[in-house]
């Protein structure tokens, strides 16, 4: 019985062809919205944590901060992370930073930039890749030699005259003897240069050449693979809090675990948003209800007349309610599906499927169907079959 009372429910709807198609475009737009909303929002989050790990999650970012009050002022020293590093067992490597700002000029062109002085252990904890060259060496000392970014060398860089090793660049007052180039290097949110658009130089020669005197602006320490970043993050703040220094302590399982959560609540905006369209297509599907029982209310008379129950055609309507909730469902979920893969391919993203998103379009669109459903099924049953008879 419930087999024909379906086939029938999509008869009906194939007799008011015009008003069912309008109503489908509603559920399968609203479908659609939800399911492309939320595929591109996970996707996002998914790329935006995917890059925070790749830059590494056993890496602490260590920044000067505020100083304690009441407390002496004790900057961030060599002999000071030496210390930390010793006395936090974890620690594995630590690379100090001291960042100014400094024009750099080559030939007849400049740039105001930042001058970094770093030591070698930089090259692994920051994941830099050089293009040409050697980066600086514990052996450089003093000298003034200098590693420049991908993107400021090819600012500097004219037609002609590349920005070559072996070449010389003025920062500020001083000579510096190029000795390597990098490759073009991912902005890292956890550390405060950005490598791509800087030029690097050993971190002695800054007492002389810069004007941050060699005084360190923020260390990247690496932990063993086993230590908790968060719980080590914690450690490292009490450490130096304990010696009056106001530091900041940042790792990317913070950042991740933030985005993650960010995401979450993202995902429930974009999923809203849709389900305003979903439920301006459940509109349609009860204008379509609506229109189709005063257009068969002598179809409906005849039936209650010969013994059809009021439940029997309620569940008459609510079938046809939910057939085009259904079809309008699928169809736009897997239009949903196509447009958040485009998207992703468009922005150069690895496109991930949601099962979630699936459901919930389909499973939303199904309620929303069933919701606008009801108010024409229980208008339908409720009808006097001499009245309805009289309809015509």
């Amino acid at each position: 019985m419930l087999g024909i009372m379906v086939e029938e429910a999509i008869d009906n709807l194939h007799g008011a062809q015009q008003r069912a198609v309008l109503a489908l475009v509603g559920i399968v737009i609203g479908a659609a919205s939800v399911v492309a909303l939320i595929n591109i929002g996970e996707n996002a989050a998914t790329e935006s944590m995917r890059q925070f790990q790749s830059m590494g999650t056993d890496v602490l970012v260590i920044q000067n901060g505020l100083t304690m009050p009441g407390a002496d002022y004790h900057p961030l020293t060599m002999a000071s992370i030496n210390e930390m590093s010793a006395a936090i067992g974890v620690v594995s490597v630590a690379a100090p930073i001291s960042s100014a700002s400094a024009t750099v000029r080559f030939h007849d062109k400049s740039v105001d930039t930042s001058a970094v002085g770093v030591t070698p252990e930089l090259v692994d904890l920051a994941r830099l890749q050089l293009r040409q060259g050697r980066f600086v060496s514990e052996f450089d000392g003093y000298e003034t030699f200098a590693v420049i970014g991908r993107g400021l060398a090819d600012s500097l860089g004219a037609e002609g005259i590349p920005v070559r090793v072996g070449e010389k660049l003025r920062i500020d007052d001083y000579l510096f003897v190029i000795v390597g180039i990098l490759e073009n290097t991912v902005r890292n949110p956890l550390i405060p240069v950005d490598f791509n658009q800087s030029v690097m130089i050993p971190l002695k020669a800054t007492r002389r050449a810069l004007t941050s005197d060699g005084k360190i602006s923020s260390v990247l320490i690496k932990i063993s693979e086993r230590a908790d970043p968060i719980g080590t993050a914690v450690e490292v703040s009490e450490y130096f809090k304990t010696k009056g220094s106001g530091i900041q302590v940042q790792s990317a399982s913070q950042l991740i675990e933030t985005l993650r959560k960010q995401s979450q609540l993202f995902t429930f905006l974009l999923a809203g948003i849709g389900a305003i369209s979903l439920i301006v297509g459940g509109i349609g599907v009860m204008n379509v209800m609506l229109a189709g029982i005063a257009e068969r209310r002598r179809e409906i008379g005849v039936r209650m007349a010969i013994g059809a129950l009021q439940q029997d055609v309620l569940t008459m309507i609510m079938l046809e309610a939910s057939a085009l909730s259904i079809i309008g469902g699928c169809l736009g979920s897997l239009l949903g599906l196509m447009t958040a893969y485009l998207f992703a391919n468009f922005s150069g993203w690895e496109f991930s499927f949601f099962l979630l998103s699936f459901l919930a379009g389909l499973g939303m669109s199904l309620l929303v169907g069933l919701f606008f459903g009801i108010y024409p099924a229980f208008k339908a049953s409720q009808m006097v079959p001499v009245e309805a008879l009289r309809a015509d």
